[in-house]
């Protein structure tokens, strides 16, 4: 299954996705304004369990935040972070703005810790540094 969060349509979310995609595998999640709900309203319509693992695909600034984010709503992640998103410009601002985020999160109780780590999928001490894509 893919849950993708955008304000289309499902042709506009094919075309994002490729043309091999199958459409039955598409579920779009339209209700959120930010990565909390994002995470909340993916798990109702996913339903995971702990068994799944579920790829976690976006910006590389704002991995930790989706990743905590939707490990507390019950998603058994594997990051993959997208690199390049970020203008030079804007990477400060950008990665203020996931600071502030993460300690919002955490002191608001939606996320478990103010930073996740992860080493080959599974919760460690350790911080596994991930290709991503480029």
């Amino acid at each position: 299954m893919v849950l993708l969060s955008e304000r289309t349509d499902l042709v506009g979310a094919l075309a994002k996705l490729g043309g091999d995609t199958d459409p039955s595998r598409v579920i779009l999640e339209t209700k959120s304004t930010n990565t909390h709900e994002n995470a909340i309203y993916g798990a109702s319509l996913l339903r995971p369990t702990p068994q799944e693992r579920w790829l976690l695909v976006t910006g590389a600034l704002h991995m930790p935040r989706a990743l905590a984010s939707f490990e507390k709503a019950g998603f058994r992640i594997e990051p993959w972070p997208v690199y390049g998103a970020t203008s030079e410009a804007s990477i400060v601002p950008s990665a203020m703005h996931e600071w502030i985020g993460l300690i919002a999160y955490r002191l608001l109780g939606r996320t478990k810790q103010l930073f996740p780590m992860w080493c080959d999928g599974e919760r460690t001490g350790k911080t596994r540094l991930s290709r991503g894509a480029r």
